[in-house]
């Protein structure tokens, strides 16, 4: 059996969830932990609409998620704002893992926020991981931005696993 890329998703509102539920789909990826504060102690198949329970266990503690599971990404959907969400994305780079995220203000964040995305960039190479984000606003719809997520974990898996 050919390696899987590590996953864990963390945020599971509504696009979050849809993530996690197309991501379950693919066969290069196993989802290995889920982080969301409303959601603790569910079960992830349950909550991203998978039709049965996976045995993983939502949790509300993002950091002992990451230190259990190592993954190699994270799937973020927390929220919009750059520097709300920077505490979760400098926890998940810290923990070795890349990041895909719907985070808005990540497309451009050396416009509005440039010390920060300073930051960001300098920890991601210190930590030799990738951070991606998926241009929210250009798509019509909720099923536009999971399908572009799931091909940047894709891509995200060729070169971890080549």
């Amino acid at each position: 059996m050919a390696k899987k890329i590590r996953v864990v998703t963390f945020g599971l509102g509504p696009v979050g969830c849809g993530i996690a539920n197309l991501a379950a789909r693919k066969k290069e990826v196993a989802i290995v932990g889920a982080v969301d504060l409303r959601n603790a102690g569910k079960d992830l198949g349950e909550i991203a609409n998978l039709g049965r329970r996976v045995g993983i266990r939502i949790s509300d503690d993002a950091a002992a998620v990451l230190k259990r599971a190592k993954p190699e990404v994270v799937l973020h959907a927390t929220g919009s704002s750059f520097p709300a969400v920077y505490p979760q994305l400098e926890m998940i780079i810290k923990a070795g893992a890349s990041i895909v995220s719907t985070c808005e203000e990540l497309s451009y964040p050396f416009r509005k926020h440039p010390k920060l995305a300073a930051a960001l960039d300098n920890l991601a190479r210190k930590h030799g991981v990738t951070v991606l984000i998926d241009n929210f606003n250009a798509h019509s719809s909720l099923e536009d931005i999971q399908h572009d997520l799931v091909l940047d974990i894709e891509q995200l898996a060729l070169d971890l696993l080549s």
